[in-house]
């Protein structure tokens, strides 16, 4: 009778350690599970990063061309003030030298005129102006070269 109370005992300890290890076996399985589902958050986590980081580096690469291209256009506009400034000073230069033309041309007329009249000519008179008339013809033509070189 002892033996069998023995062995009764035994089956028992093991019944009980069979229950055991089936409790301890379900709560591994229940951590398994549960480390699955968080590895798969973290792979999505990871996953979703990546792709922020790539935006990220092409909003970054973007915003580097377009400073590029800001610098660029800013040069150029400097480059185009520069010559719309020497145009414009030649433009200036144009008018009053037209305007000296003008001056002298009538004043040469006036002095035909009254030549003329006199019937007697000032040659030194004359020659003054011709040499005015010529040194505005030169500046003419140099202005000109300017105009046409901007």
């Amino acid at each position: 009778n002892f033996l069998l109370k023995q062995e009764v005992e035994s089956l028992r300890c093991q019944l009980r350690s069979a229950a055991s290890s089936t409790d301890e076996l379900a709560a591994l399985r229940a951590e398994r599970e549960a480390l699955r589902k968080e590895a798969e958050e973290v792979k999505a986590q990871s996953a979703s990063l990546l792709r922020n980081a790539k935006a990220l580096q092409r909003s970054a690469d973007e915003a580097q061309a377009l400073r590029a291209e800001v610098a660029k256009l800013r040069s150029q506009e400097q480059r185009l003030q520069e010559r719309l400034r020497q145009s414009s000073e030649v433009a200036d230069a144009n008018a009053r030298l037209e305007r000296e033309v003008a001056e002298l041309s009538a004043q040469l007329a006036r002095a035909q005129t009254e030549a003329a009249r006199r019937s007697s000519l000032d040659l030194a008179s004359l020659g003054c102006l011709d040499e005015g008339v010529s040194r505005l013809q030169e500046l003419s033509a140099s202005l000109d070269h300017v105009l046409a070189v901007s």
